[in-house]
């Protein structure tokens, strides 16, 4: 696999969505480092890291416009626009066919397909921790850093 940073560059990925995508994999790293059981803990962290690839699909450049910088709202609306006519209008899908584009595993691609606010409800009742742990981390980071679960 190539280095996340040269994937975020060849996807064109904001500088504060690259973000989110490592603090999420930061909380990952440290829930698994933890844990007394056995959990593929490597799976979990590109999970992580890859989970939110196709989220400029539904990002409001104007709601963070500080955001935008240095490159700036139109070419991100650019990126935006590239995105959408290449993987469709669901975020969520796009995420996924990104991680299939880049030749993952399956594992991978049902831990991404996991971090969505609607797989909340499964991944508590299932006995997968490795979900319960992708699903979680990315629960705790919000636009300006790590924050309490509430």
């Amino acid at each position: 696999m190539k280095k996340i940073k040269e994937i975020y560059k060849e996807y064109r990925i904001m500088p504060m969505l690259t973000m989110h995508q490592f603090r999420t994999a930061s909380v990952a790293s440290q829930i698994c480092d933890n844990l007394d059981m056995e959990i593929d803990k490597a799976s979990i962290i590109k999970a992580c890291l890859l989970h939110d690839m196709g989220n400029i699909i539904k990002f409001n450049l104007n709601y963070f416009s500080e955001d935008n910088e240095p490159e700036g709202q139109e070419y991100w609306e650019k990126v935006k626009y590239d995105f959408i006519i290449k993987y469709g209008n669901d975020e969520h899908k796009a995420s996924a066919l990104i991680v299939k584009e880049l030749g993952l595993s399956d594992n991978i691609l049902e831990l991404v397909n996991c971090v969505d606010s609607g797989s909340i409800e499964l991944a508590r009742m299932s006995d997968d921790f490795s979900q319960k742990i992708c699903i979680y981390s990315d629960n705790r980071v919000t636009p300006y850093g790590i924050t309490s679960i509430e």
